[in-house]
């Protein structure tokens, strides 16, 4: 009876190895095109703040929410905390001291500097009015403290963070700091500053703590409240 010679085990044919070697061609094509997806999605809140700076907050918490939808990764990275208690400690801490230097010296400081003060006569109503007082509190607290932190920091740097890589970390700290002061544009060049100097401040607080999204929040927060009191005090 004639032998048949049956192949090696682990060998395998030209056109076998060619099909592997298609497929993995465009298994990394593929992975290319979502990098490329999600590092286009981190870009544009901060690309729709300098377009439209009236509509900043408004649209980059769209695309922020589509994202988080669409990217189970930017989730984890956008929403990473520590222990709530510990960290909104810490945020409100930081809050304080934050708000208490813009209090007694840095508003004047830049004031003096541009030769302007920051504008605010979009705030004018809640001065002794409680009903405007406790919904800009709200607004403050919420869309300020909660969505803003959560956009420009917990999703440009958190997230940039993991698709850049750890040393592209100071560099979003600073993009994102100058554009949530253009956002501000509104309150003319020094609020425009006095708002990217709290961006950075948010951004060092929120890296310094491993990239904690609450303390960012809380100390936003904080600050708000400061800010809101002093509207309605006419301070």
């Amino acid at each position: 009876m004639r032998n048949v010679r049956r192949p090696r085990e682990g060998i395998v044919s030209g056109r076998e190895y060619r099909t592997a070697q298609c497929a993995n061609v465009l298994v990394r094509k593929n992975k290319l095109k979502l990098l490329s997806a999600r590092r286009i999605a981190v870009a544009l809140p901060l690309v729709i703040a300098l377009a439209t700076p009236h509509l900043a907050t408004i649209v980059g918490a769209l695309v922020v929410a589509a994202s988080l939808a669409i990217f189970s990764d930017a989730r984890a990275a956008t929403c990473a905390h520590g222990p709530w208690l510990r960290s909104v400690g810490i945020g409100v801490l930081c809050g304080v001291a934050i708000a208490l230097i813009v209090a007694f010296g840095l508003d004047q400081l830049i004031a003096t500097l541009m030769g302007e003060e920051p504008d605010l006569s979009s705030f004018d109503r809640v001065k002794g009015s409680t009903s405007q007082f406790l919904l800009l509190l709200l607004i403050g607290i919420i869309w300020g403290g909660v969505v803003e932190e959560t956009i420009f920091r917990g999703f440009v740097i958190g997230w940039g963070c993991s698709l850049f890589g750890a040393r592209a970390q100071l560099s979003l700290t600073l993009l994102s700091a100058a554009v949530f002061g253009f956002a501000h544009l509104y309150q003319g060049w020094s609020g425009v500053i006095t708002t990217g100097i709290l961006g950075l401040g948010y951004g060092l607080a929120y890296i310094a703590t491993g990239r904690n999204l609450l303390t960012a929040i809380a100390m936003h927060a904080t600050v708000n409240v400061f800010g809101v009191t002093e509207l309605y005090l006419g301070l």
